[in-house]
């Protein structure tokens, strides 16, 4: 039940990225060249734990004609219990509300995964859901810096001590290279 669940979950997020990207389309092209896009970061997940700290690293594409970004990230955290591993990925989009030359605000969305390991509980929590955030990159030729910050809203609650639902906030430098000529 749990797996047609997910499916039907991930199938909305692709038709409403697909929405978007018909719409983007359908605006009017924004003269500028596709990108590879990589980048690391540092993160603090702000309820899980009390708190926690860790980092990731992010990779993408941002789309020729469209200001919108693909990306797919991963993120380690350190929480405060003695030998428990917090970790997440994500996948999602990127879309530049107003595309200036320096400043670039976003929206962003996407789907999420958490794996939580405690050993001293023996307690292994996986869990899926969606999130949805802001953020801002200041865009220099060939990189940006950028902030953000994000919910993410998990889908299960097999345990309300160990609710991943969280505030993600994330900082980090992004690398653009390569082109994708129009």
């Amino acid at each position: 039940m749990v797996h047609s669940r997910s499916t039907r979950e991930l199938m909305i997020v692709v038709k409403f990225a697909f929405a978007i990207l018909t719409i983007g389309a359908l605006i009017g092209p924004n003269p500028v060249d596709g990108q590879l896009v990589g980048g690391v970061f540092g993160a603090r997940a702000r309820d899980s734990f009390g708190g926690t700290k860790g980092f990731g690293a992010e990779a993408g594409v941002s789309l020729p004609m469209l200001p919108l970004e693909v990306f797919g990230a991963g993120t380690m955290f350190f929480p405060a219990c003695a030998g428990c591993e917090l970790k997440g990925w994500s996948l999602g989009v990127k879309f530049s509300v107003l595309p200036l030359p320096l400043l670039r605000p976003y929206l962003t969305f996407g789907r999420t995964w958490r794996d939580l390991e405690d050993p001293s509980n023996a307690l292994i929590l996986d869990d899926v859901g969606l999130f949805t955030g802001a953020g801002l990159e200041i865009r220099l030729p060939g990189f940006g810096i950028f902030a953000e910050g994000r919910y993410e809203f998990m889908t299960e609650d097999p345990d309300p001590n160990l609710d991943l639902r969280q505030w993600i906030l994330r900082a980090g430098l992004m690398m653009r290279w390569g082109g994708l000529p129009l």
